[in-house]
């Protein structure tokens, strides 16, 4: 899309597209998630963006600046690589795991959204 071409991004971004290159969606890796795969308990892309907001400071203490992996499950299919925080869902609830992938131990256990909401706050404090 051309950058000059105001009505384009207007339409693109009231579809949910991303087209500032600031936004913190770009810094977030996360699955299909539920109900598309089998083996994820959790609406992980709905929950990334609800979550987005704490990409930007969580990015800042990243080496790669990718940020935050929101996984249904311990697979990690979105993103194999370590993330700040990865949240990995399981049981309809998500576990924390600061600076490691989804499958490693997490610091915190059954999150609910507003749980990892907050947890993501203090992690990116």
């Amino acid at each position: 899309m051309p950058p000059d071409d105001a009505a384009a991004r207007r339409t693109a971004r009231a579809a949910g597209f991303i087209v500032d290159p600031d936004d913190p969606r770009l810094r977030v890796a996360a699955c299909v998630g539920a109900p598309e795969c089998a083996r994820a308990t959790t609406a992980t892309r709905a929950d990334a963006d609800a979550l987005a907001a704490f990409a930007a400071a969580l990015g800042a203490k990243s080496a790669d600046g990718q940020s935050l992996h929101v996984s249904g499950c311990a697979k990690g299919c979105a993103r194999a690589a370590a993330a700040r925080a990865t949240l990995v869902g399981r049981d309809g609830r998500y576990d924390l795991v600061v600076d490691g992938r989804a499958g490693d131990p997490p610091k915190l256990r059954g999150l609910d959204l507003a749980a990892a909401r907050a947890a993501l706050a203090e992690l990116a404090a």
